[in-house]
């Protein structure tokens, strides 16, 4: 089998997953992801910095809550594009008002890792935790750069380690006590924390023809706001202890068991209001000459 005929089978897995009951996931939890991510995404788009008029690919946009403030940031006169693989997802995005003082905004259904941009259209390529799943990324952000006009600038949030992110680790490691443990996976293949590594994506930015690229690893306490039986509900329905359940032919008394020990072991994050809990994450930064 070729390189470029695996990398096709990559992509057609991911956008098979997102297509999937786990994309349904993701737009049936919409409000409570949206509410969780808050930080990190208020954090991107101070980062980012959008001015008034800029023109804006919003990459792996998900249910658009990044696109519409990204479009409310660059004011009537910008615009935003909105793409991902997911047409779950991008219906849900569509079906969300936007502000009366938001640019426009259009939403993409195409693979960023091979959809043919218009050349040097855009001013701003950003992403909140959508850029992780490329079967190559060096292809996919060359690719995406072609967009940006000269002088234009990338910015992106990823997940940083498991082991520093208890959203993800508590669930995954309550799971696999419940069930057993999973194959092993190369950490760097397509998925959440694919981008864990500050100096290897820095390079891969570097060999897709980008500069000044920069990286930061920086602790931000996401926020959910509800119970902890919420939260656990939600952590059962969206993230690894679903994947580790299919994998390993879960029975909903293992599901059982899984929430009531996740539920404990998140019992330390309860404040006023719902749960602090915290994030690892890594944000980059490049321009084109």
């Amino acid at each position: 089998m070729s390189s470029s005929t695996q990398k096709n089978d990559s992509n057609d897995m991911e956008e098979t997953y997102w297509n999937s009951a786990a994309g349904q996931k993701w737009v049936d939890f919409q409000h409570e992801m949206d509410s969780l991510l808050a930080t990190v995404k208020d954090q991107l788009l101070t980062k980012t910095n959008i001015q008034k008029g800029e023109k804006i690919l919003d990459v792996g946009c998900g249910t658009g809550a990044t696109t519409r403030d990204s479009a409310l940031l660059s004011g009537a006169s910008g615009s935003v594009i909105g793409v991902d693989i997911s047409a779950l997802l991008l219906d849900c995005a569509k079906q969300v008002d936007v502000d009366p003082n938001a640019g426009s905004i259009d939403y993409l259904l195409a693979d960023a890792q091979t959809h043919g941009f218009a050349e040097e259209s855009l001013d701003v390529l950003l992403s909140r935790f959508g850029v992780m799943f490329f079967s190559d990324p060096v292809i996919a952000f060359a690719n995406m750069a072609r967009a940006l006009k000269p002088g234009g600038r990338l910015h992106f949030v990823s997940w940083s380690y498991m082991n520093e992110n208890p959203w993800f680790q508590i669930p995954r490691d309550v799971a696999i006590d419940q069930l057993g443990s999973v194959a092993p996976s190369d950490p760097h293949a397509p998925g959440p924390m694919a981008f864990a590594d500050l100096e290897r994506v820095s390079g891969i930015l570097r060999d897709a023809g980008l500069q000044d690229v920069t990286a930061t690893n920086e602790k931000i306490d996401l926020f959910y706001q509800g119970t902890l039986d919420a939260a656990t509900y939600l952590a059962c329905n969206v993230g690894p202890v679903m994947r580790v359940v299919k994998e390993l032919g879960g029975k909903p008394e293992d599901v059982r068991a899984i929430s009531e020990e996740i539920a404990e072991r998140m019992q330390n994050f309860v404040v006023p209001g719902g749960l602090s809990i915290p994030a690892s994450l890594n944000f980059y930064s490049a321009c084109k000459e």
